[in-house]
Formats: C-alpha cells, structure tokens, sequence
C-alpha cells in the first residue's frame, strides 16, 4: 500500500538541496542545528586548518618508511610525518559538546570511562583545561532557567562521541598544528596505505580487550 507519512527524519538532509541549487554562489556552508553554537571565528579557524592542512599534502612524500603503519591499537605510532595519501584522509572538524545544566538531575560525568585523569601536558606543569569561552560562553543572550551563560571548563562535556572512538598525532611538520585529536573515518574500506595511526585512549588496555574502533 502506497501512502504518505511523515518522516521528520528527513530533515537532517534537506540542506542538501539547498546547496546544491546555491553551490556556485558561495566558497562554504554550514549547515548545523538551530542549537548550536557555530561562529564567525569558529568558521575562520575552521578555513586555517583546512589551508594548513592542503599545505601538508602538497608537500608530503608519496611514501615514507613504515607506511603501511601498523593499526593494531596498543601499538600505533602517534608521531612523524604522513605521506600525502594519509593526508587526503585528514579534514578537520568539530566535536560537539553540552553545557551541564544540573549535574545532580542530569549526571553525565556520574559514570566516567577507565581513563587516569591527567591535565598535565608537561612534566611537573601546570594543569591545562579547555578554554569554554570558544564554545559556550554566551554573556549577551537569555538562555532558559538554569542553562549558565559563562560555563566553566567542568561543565563541558563532549556529545555524541566518547574518549572510546579518540586518538591523538603529532604533527611535526605544522606551524600550526602541535598535536590533533583523530576520530577514524571507515577505515575497513581504505587500503593500508592510507590508514593513519595515532595514540589511542584504550592503548594501556583502559578498556579491556575491546579493539580500537575503526
């Protein structure tokens, strides 16, 4: 039986056709909920990365020793140069994250993954958090009761991924770039050559016997 129904779901892709009838008007597009925060600067840094990132390809060798790397989890590398096929893979992004609102109602941080806690980057430094101002402080709006307009580092948690599905590179050869978070593409579908290693969360066996995800 034919029929039409609603399917809300949808949504998330009618942005396609409005970029495709516009995709020769404009250099970007940011297509996003209308609940999120997304700024001028975040697009600008967005663009640098991207520009920094096509630098590093066009000069990157088309091969290097110990590539094919090797993917098992617990023994990665996380540091050296990539070749350019490894770099075709790399784009930047943005990870989400939530402001908690009420920790004791709504306790995201109740049940936290085996990671030791450590906010030193360097030996005997001093403690290092994320800066909240770049994503959540919102001193001029008039958020709902309770949702705090200038939220401390504490409060920010990240959304819809997890520490499970991280890793982290350095990158030696950047101006830009010191170390970057890797969230795997569909790794299963790539060829060995183009699959890049990083330092995974569960190396230590923080997760047991679980394989890193791909």
């Amino acid at each position: 039986q034919n029929k039409i129904i609603e399917n809300t779901r949808t949504l998330a892709r009618q942005h396609r056709f409005v970029i495709k009838d516009k995709l020769y008007d404009y250099d970007i597009f940011v297509p996003f909920e209308d609940d999120m925060r997304v700024t001028g600067m975040h697009i600008q840094h967005y663009l640098k990365m991207s520009e920094e990132i096509d630098r590093l390809r066009r000069q990157a060798p088309q091969t290097l020793p110990g590539v094919p790397e090797n993917m098992d989890g617990r023994h990665m590398k996380f540091f050296g140069g990539m070749t350019e096929d490894q770099l075709k893979r790399v784009v930047p992004g943005f990870i989400r994250v939530e402001v908690l609102v009420n920790e004791t109602i709504d306790g995201a941080q109740t049940q936290l993954d085996p990671i030791p806690i450590d906010y030193q980057w360097e030996e005997d430094g001093p403690d290092q958090h994320i800066d909240p101002t770049i994503c959540c402080h919102v001193p001029n709006l008039h958020p709902n009761a309770g949702t705090p307009t200038l939220p401390k580092a504490s409060d920010v948690i990240i959304w819809e991924t997890s520490a499970k599905a991280l890793s982290f590179r350095h990158m030696p050869d950047s101006h830009v770039f010191d170390w970057i978070a890797l969230m795997p593409g569909p790794g299963k579908r790539m060829k060995k050559e183009e699959l890049i290693g990083g330092y995974w969360t569960g190396r230590n066996e923080e997760f047991g016997d679980m394989k890193k995800p791909s």
